[in-house]
């Protein structure tokens, strides 16, 4: 063999063995996000992980589940309003669960639903948060759960989707390279199953919370920083880019569609509920589109037999730090009214109060 000919070998024997390398990794990163997929589901979304962890430890699984992003985050609590339905309704009053999460949109609730009720629970009134944004055809939020909630059989719906609207890098990073993307969670959560193996088990408690004395007076909003009134007249312009070239043909819409049949045939009743924002924020969603959102809901409600309620316009920004967050005071000013007007009058007069 002439020494051009060994220097060719030489380049096609390294070729292959980048080559096999490059599969290697490939196939390591493939079958570590069907591990985190099915079986170490923490690592991925340690948040829901959490929630489903404070669900089980409830003595009484809650009555009332409510699912939202972070504005129900803010706007839910449960305590008020574990309160109100107690005053109002006494001792047989239904208890309340905020299941909110991240960005949350039917995306993230169909999955939550699905996975809860092969769990076993079955709540007797589900509350989910719907607002224009989040319903748009262009699934402004999916590209987040591409990286912590979709897994392989999401690809066909949420690929073609994250194409059109610029997105797919995200989701080949949640299906391609979950190592790289989760390695701060994985060393977290390595850490403390070997910390486990040296701690004593603990039995498990199951306890609710308990309920204290229902508010009686709206609490003073806090004085606001200039950053915070900055970002409230920033909502009008984010809120204006999310809403643009609107329409409801996505997989946002068809997955909230796919919910409200599992809860029809499961008997649960919902709620849709407008979630609160700022007015800038309000000002952002033109009567056009506005029209659009509610003859959709119109038409849930129709199809589908759930409710809506429009509650967009009635938390003042006062009690808001951005376009669509509350203070911990628009919690509770929003939680009481809620409770008094649209939980208790349900749960007086429908029939799943009494199933």
């Amino acid at each position: 063999m002439t020494r051009h000919e060994r220097r060719h070998a030489k380049e096609r024997r390294g070729r292959r063995i980048l080559l096999w390398i490059a599969c290697w990794f490939l196939l390591a990163q493939i079958a570590c996000s069907l591990v985190l997929d099915y079986f170490w589901v923490r690592v991925r979304n340690p948040m829901q992980a959490e929630r489903y962890a404070r669900l089980k430890a409830r003595a009484r699984p809650p009555e009332i589940l409510f699912l939202g992003s972070s504005r129900f985050g803010g706007d839910i609590n449960c305590e008020v309003m574990d309160a109100e339905l107690r005053a109002q309704l006494g001792d047989r009053a239904p208890r309340t669960f905020n299941a909110w999460l991240g960005k949350g949109d039917p995306t993230a609730f169909e999955r939550v639903f699905t996975e809860l009720s092969q769990e076993g629970y079955r709540p007797k009134l589900i509350v989910l948060e719907v607002d224009p944004a989040a319903l748009a055809g262009r699934d402004n939020w999916l590209y987040y759960h591409a990286m912590n909630l979709l897994d392989w059989t999401d690809v066909p719906e949420a690929g073609p989707a994250l194409c059109r609207n610029g997105r797919i890098l995200f989701l080949v990073r949640g299906r391609l390279l979950p190592l790289y993307l989760h390695n701060d969670q994985l060393r977290r959560e390595l850490v403390s199953v070997v910390k486990s193996q040296f701690e004593t088990p603990r039995e498990k408690v199951t306890i609710d919370p308990p309920i204290p004395p229902p508010v009686s007076a709206d609490p003073q909003p806090p004085v606001q920083s200039p950053e915070a009134k900055q970002w409230i007249q920033d909502g009008y312009a984010d809120f204006s880019r999310q809403l643009r070239n609107y329409h409801l043909q996505g997989v946002t819409t068809r997955r909230l569609e796919r919910l409200l049949a599992q809860c029809k045939e499961a008997g649960v009743p919902v709620l849709l509920v407008g979630v609160p924002v700022s007015s800038p924020q309000r000002r952002a969603c033109t009567p056009e589109v506005n029209a659009v959102f509610l003859d959709y809901l119109a038409s849930l409600e129709q199809r589908s037999g759930c409710s809506f309620t429009d509650w967009r316009e009635r938390v003042p920004d006062t009690y808001f730090g951005d376009g669509h967050h509350v203070y911990p005071e628009g919690g509770v000013y929003f939680s009481r009214r809620f409770a008094a007007e649209e939980l208790v009058p349900r749960w007086r007069t429908n029939a799943f109060a009494q199933q």
